[in-house]
């Protein structure tokens, strides 16, 4: 990811930490390794064990296609 997209990353993981939101929506730049960013849509899903502490975030990445 890119700097801008790793600092939201953390400020929706801490918005999810924090309620008990399970999952959110947003935009993403990653970086391939030939140094082109790649524009994605991304889903971040929160899973939580029994006692309703955080385990694990499944992301589904879909790529923008201009």
């Amino acid at each position: 990811m890119d700097n801008e997209s790793a600092v939201d990353y953390w400020e929706k993981y801490a918005t999810m930490f924090r309620s008990n939101k399970f999952d959110c929506y947003g935009k993403v730049t990653l970086r391939r390794p030939n140094a082109k960013p790649l524009h994605c849509s991304v889903c971040y899903t929160l899973k939580r064990d029994i006692y309703d502490i955080p385990l694990c975030i499944v992301g589904s990445f879909l790529p923008i296609l201009n």
